[in-house]
């Protein structure tokens, strides 16, 4: 049964977040929660339980994107007709489990890094003219995300500030930003931050500064920051070969499906 959440207790949230950090899904779904909590119009979350009481999915929507992450013994049919019935701007979870929507969408790789493992990457030492910044000059940071990925954000950066300062502040979210003698250069985020889990993205480095291992540099300094957490990461097939470089390997697909409303 599939159940709306008007409100997180404590330890709603505890099981919610234990069930969510094993999963980049999972992660992706509990960000916007954990950030803004349920009394905003713009985050809605629902669970899924099986007979026996135990959580076997759990799905939010952000600002119209719906996120799925499911447990092996969730009730798929009963999920597809939910978001069916729902709705969404877009829709984003296991390839393998929203395929049979039948929808033209994006398919991805999710790369993990595997138990007990470090990030391979080699950083570029901060006295050859670099530095790192965390949390902090998000301007710079949006300004080198759009700069080296035309169409990555559609929010305007007032919007884009307001939402990643306030993960920020709250914890759930880390950003960092290589400079490159004082200029903006590379840029990677913890999008979701769990006491096991790390969702890292927003990876990203200017054309002129390619090839110089800055976007690893930003991978490995976050991985750094917060420790001992799972890893996890979702690309698209041509960046897989990159992360697997890194030490990362592919654990599962994602399929991400534009808007329902037709």
């Amino acid at each position: 049964m599939i159940r709306y959440l008007e409100t997180l207790l404590p330890l709603k949230q505890a099981e919610l977040t234990a069930f969510c950090s094993g999963s980049v899904f999972g992660l992706k779904a509990l960000g916007p929660v954990l950030s803004y909590g349920t009394g905003y119009r713009f985050v809605s979350a629902w669970e899924q339980r099986g007979e026996d009481g135990a959580l076997t999915a759990f799905l939010s929507k952000y600002y119209g994107t719906v996120t799925v992450c499911a447990a092996s013994g969730c009730d798929a049919e009963e999920l597809l007709a939910f978001l069916t019935m729902v709705g969404y701007d877009a829709l984003v979870g296991p390839y393998d489990l929203l395929e049979p929507l039948g929808e033209t969408g994006s398919k991805g790789c999710v790369m993990s890094l595997p138990d007990g493992s470090a990030l391979q990457a080699a950083p570029v030492s901060t006295g050859d003219g670099c530095e790192l910044v965390f949390n902090d000059r998000f301007r710079s940071f949006y300004e080198v995300l759009t700069e080296s990925n035309p169409g990555y954000l559609t929010a305007d950066y007032s919007a884009f500030l307001t939402d990643l300062s306030h993960r920020v502040r709250h914890g759930t979210a880390g950003t960092v930003l290589l400079t490159e003698d004082g200029m903006p250069a590379a840029t990677a985020a913890a999008l979701v931050l769990t006491p096991d889990a790390l969702f890292l993205g927003a990876v990203s480095t200017i054309p002129g500064c390619r090839g110089r291992h800055y976007a690893s540099t930003c991978l490995h300094a976050l991985c750094q920051k917060y420790p001992g957490r799972r890893v996890f990461l979702m690309c698209l097939p041509e960046k897989q070969s990159f992360y697997e470089t890194l030490g990362m390997t592919p654990t599962d697909s994602y399929l991400e499906v534009s808007s329902s409303y037709k």
